[in-house]
């Protein structure tokens, strides 16, 4: 709100970068609402006209299970609409004129609502007129339709129009070429590794909670949750587990590839001079406690996690 932002806004561009869905404006604000900032957003509003505003963000603490970073800061996407499903022959929907397919713009007074809104509505009409607008193949239509009452689980009359009602919201299908997409791919890669590093340093310094390590239970029961989702999901979850392993492997850590690369490179300083048996010997050692270290936190999370 102290941005500017108001209820129906297009977010059209982030930090100036162009953002077509929800996806990509939740990428670009995810190191910011972490890491704290002020970011730019280009809005539109509902009847076209475009203005700026800025996010003024503090560092949030990030905890696996803790509130969406998004909705701490006020942003969410609009409720989803609702709109007529399948009809229940002679009943109340049908008979007023309504068909699957329309669009509810007003309910009695309620503009605009949301389908939890819509339902509670017809609930708490039994028997009355609702005079009703609907949005049909681009055509403003009104109605009125009269719930029929029905015995609710309190014993209490509800009203019932015998229509399924479907949520649905506006959808944007992004499409890139062979190329742009190699490019994101490139930049998505990148900037997914930064912010790793960077998240593991503000562990270091405590800003971060170790919860947010985590070992194979909890990577196992997000690959089942994405994959319910759908493969495009599933894709996106072990693209992001092979970059933290990559990154974590990279790592300066004996015992690590990233181990390897720092002794080749004091080698490289020394003349080309190696670490003696006993240094290379003691650093194989810590290298090893560190990631034994890290594996027995990582466990803990996750049972800790499972069992709370």
């Amino acid at each position: 709100a102290l941005a500017g932002v108001r209820d129906g806004d297009t977010l059209t561009a982030v930090a100036g970068e162009p953002v077509a869905s929800w996806p990509q404006a939740r990428w670009q604000l995810i190191e910011p609402l972490s890491l704290g900032g002020d970011v730019p957003l280009t809005l539109a509003s509902a009847g076209g006209d475009v203005r700026t505003g800025t996010l003024r963000l503090t560092p949030q603490t990030v905890m696996p299970d803790g509130p969406d970073p998004l909705l701490v800061a006020g942003l969410a996407l609009r409720a989803p609409f609702p709109v007529v499903g399948e009809l229940v022959p002679g009943g109340a929907a049908e008979q007023a004129g309504l068909r699957t397919g329309d669009r509810i713009l007003k309910v009695g007074d309620l503009d605009q609502p949301a389908v939890e809104a819509f339902v509670q509505t017809v609930q708490a009409h039994a028997g009355q007129t609702l005079p009703l607008i609907v949005l049909r193949q681009g055509d403003r239509i009104s109605l009125a339709v009269m719930p029929r009452p029905e015995a609710g689980e309190d014993g209490r009359p509800v009203g019932r129009i015998g229509a399924l009602i479907r949520a649905e919201r506006p959808e944007a299908l992004v499409r890139l070429g062979p190329l742009d997409s190699l490019w994101q791919g490139v930049r998505r890669t990148a900037d997914t590794s930064l912010f790793t590093l960077r998240m593991m340093g503000r562990m270091l310094v405590g800003e971060v909670s170790w919860k947010n390590v985590t070992g194979p239970v909890t990577i196992a029961e997000y690959a089942g949750r994405t994959a319910r989702i759908g493969l495009e999901s599933y894709l996106g979850f072990l693209a992001l587990i092979s970059i933290s392993i990559g990154v974590l492997n990279l790592l300066p850590i004996p015992m690590l590839d990233g181990g390897h690369l720092l002794f080749y490179l004091i080698e490289a300083l020394r003349g080309g001079r190696p670490l003696s048996e006993r240094a290379r010997d003691l650093g194989q050692r810590l290298g090893l406690g560190l990631v034994l270290s890290l594996m027995v936190l990582a466990l803990l999370n996750d049972f800790s996690r499972l069992f709370s």
